[in-house]
């Protein structure tokens, strides 16, 4: 689940938008299948999904304000 940030409060994915934007996606997990996850929402097919470096992906939209919550 390494492409997951889980707050407590929601699961957030970080989809690529242009070759340089990343957007945050809240989405709701299903089942597990070994290290692999059901996305149940929040994904379409298709969509490219931060895997590694996302903290810093995630720090950075905080800063920003992209998240509407505030950084912790």
């Amino acid at each position: 689940m390494t492409a997951v940030l889980d707050s407590g409060k929601r699961k957030i994915v970080y989809v690529l938008t242009d070759k340089t934007a990343f957007a945050p996606h809240e989405v709701q997990l299903g089942i597990q299948a070994n290290d692999f996850y059901e996305v149940k929402t929040g994904l379409v097919s298709g969509d490219q999904v931060v895997v590694s470096g996302n903290f810093l992906v995630d720090a950075e939209s905080r800063l920003k304000g992209v998240l509407g919550e505030p950084a912790q």
